[in-house]
């Protein structure tokens, strides 16, 4: 078990590597994160995802939530590219 009271950056790299862990698996997978972590994660980890959904918060938009899947949603999926 983690110690969340310290060490907010190795709590926020274990968050990140799960997350990368759980995208490039071959299990259906729904996150939640905000959009500055998804972002700063993506950056910094290499985090790879589908954004099937976002829930945005007009007074802080880095703060929106973000669905990131490692599905991507029929309707992208059928869309011409």
């Amino acid at each position: 078990m983690a110690d969340r009271t310290q060490g907010k950056a190795a709590l926020q790299e274990m968050v990140a590597d799960r997350a990368s862990e759980l995208l490039t698996g071959t299990e259906p997978v729904y996150l939640i994160l905000e959009r500055g972590n998804y972002e700063r994660f993506k950056m910094f980890v290499g985090i790879e995802g589908h954004i099937t959904g976002e829930v945005k918060n007009p007074q802080s938009p880095r703060k929106s939530l973000l669905i990131v899947s490692n599905v991507e949603s029929p309707a992208k999926a059928a869309a011409p590219r």
